[in-house]
């Protein structure tokens, strides 16, 4: 029945799932390289082990401290989890190291996001050649002016959802003080204003 196929094939993912992380803890205990560390951390991370997924991301940056992906894929992941000691450590070391690339402007322009929406503005500002932060810098625009002018940046579907998003956060919107920047901020006010009985869903 529709059941037991069900669970066969969940039985079957997991099986795979199990077999593809054993496959690049074998590759990292081989190479023991930063793309190594960085593969294996992003299959635990893809994999819910979010645990082992940050030790194997201070891993990679640890083993390639030039390369950029690895810092941004630890800040995001600790950012993720609300570990902001070591996201914002990590982030402080990359704008050092690669002060020229927008990703970490824009984490750290969100980190800011509501407590210091000045500085979030003064750190997209010299990045408005790129896509992403030109949006966020519409965004805060909204923040402050419901009224302003959206402009559209790319035409694929995250680019208009965004859109979308700005245009419901100008009719809704009742100061910056309701906004968040970092999706772990979104969740734990969500859970802070949740009734405490019953379920709380995502």
């Amino acid at each position: 029945d529709i059941w037991s196929d069900m669970q066969q094939s969940s039985q079957q993912l997991d099986q795979a799932r199990r077999r593809w992380l054993a496959g690049l803890r074998s590759e990292h205990a081989a190479q023991r390289t930063g793309d190594s560390a960085l593969a294996l951390a992003r299959g635990y991370w893809m994999c819910g082990y979010y645990e082992a997924a940050i030790e194997n991301f201070v891993s990679a940056r640890e083993l390639a401290p030039g390369n950029p992906d690895a810092q941004l894929s630890l800040a995001n992941a600790a950012s993720m989890l609300a570990r902001y000691d070591l996201a914002d450590a990590t982030l402080a070391d990359a704008l050092q190291r690669f002060p020229g690339l927008a990703a970490f402007h824009l984490h750290a322009a969100r980190r800011n996001i509501p407590g210091d929406m000045d500085r979030a503005r003064a750190q997209l500002e010299p990045f408005g050649h790129d896509p992403l932060c030109r949006q966020y810098s519409h965004a805060l625009a909204a923040i402050d002016d419901p009224a302003a002018p959206l402009e559209h940046v790319g035409e694929d579907a995250r680019a208009l959802a965004r859109i979308d998003s700005l245009r419901w956060v100008q009719r809704h919107a009742t100061g910056p003080h309701v906004h968040a920047g970092l999706p772990a901020d979104v969740l734990i006010r969500a859970l802070q204003a949740a009734p405490a009985g019953g379920l709380t869903l995502e």
